[in-house]
């Protein structure tokens, strides 16, 4: 049995206890980025990175590699809503405006796609891709993109959750997603590999003051208490 206090959440936990003498508690450290932002306040997919409107986004850079002597460097930009990721890029290249931006979602932790979206700049087209790499026969998301000095941006919207067996599905509280790059400037092509996102719920949950016995026996019904803290 588990005892929750200053909650506005009913939960519904269930705990295997492992016979041991004493045990700890502990919640696994996540190395994914990610951050939630008000579902009444999306950024608007234009193609420009705003300060206010990607306030709530977490970042990470990736060292794309170098070529003739320029670095290129991609800075990710991620947050989530209920209903929608959102994802920006802001791209190091002494050549901008006619690009390709390609990115493929895996979200069973295979390595396989599960679902893409592709951006080319010099047609202004956007393509929801199936995880075979085609178009995919139903749209979904949204993604723009500028260009000034020796930057590319790009923004996407894609939902979490689009109805369609050939997007990726996040549900609460699967909460992990990964995502590869492929970043095409001619005459060059660059993989990010393999980034973790991590989809974030609208509340922060803490677990304190973990009560149970110091012993416990074999095959003895064992009543633990913990306070979870729900902001």
């Amino acid at each position: 049995m588990i005892f929750t206090k200053r909650s506005s959440f009913s939960f519904s936990l269930a705990i295997l206890l492992l016979l041991i003498s004493s045990s700890i508690l502990s919640i696994p450290s996540v190395s994914a980025i990610g951050a939630y932002t008000s579902i009444a306040d999306p950024p608007t997919i234009d193609g420009s990175i705003g300060v206010i409107e990607w306030k709530n986004a977490e970042t990470i850079d990736i060292d794309l590699g170098e070529d003739d002597g320029f670095n290129y460097v991609v800075k990710v930009y991620i947050m989530n809503d209920l209903d929608n990721l959102y994802m920006a890029f802001e791209i190091n290249d002494p050549a901008p405006d006619q690009d390709r931006l390609t990115i493929y979602f895996d979200d069973d932790d295979d390595g396989v796609n599960d679902d893409g979206v592709l951006f080319e700049q010099m047609s202004s087209t956007y393509l929801d891709l199936n995880p075979d790499g085609n178009p995919d026969a139903l749209l979904h998301g949204e993604m723009a993109s500028t260009f000034g000095g020796s930057k590319n941006f790009f923004e996407l919207s894609k939902p979490i959750w689009g109805g369609d067996v050939e997007d990726f599905e996040i549900s609460f509280p699967l909460l992990e997603l990964k995502y590869v790059m492929l970043y095409r400037t001619d005459p060059l092509s660059f993989n990010s590999g393999w980034e973790e996102i991590d989809i974030k719920p609208p509340w922060n949950i803490t677990f304190q003051n973990v009560r149970a016995p110091d012993q416990v026996k074999v095959d003895q019904t064992v009543f633990i208490s913990i306070d979870i803290k729900c902001e």
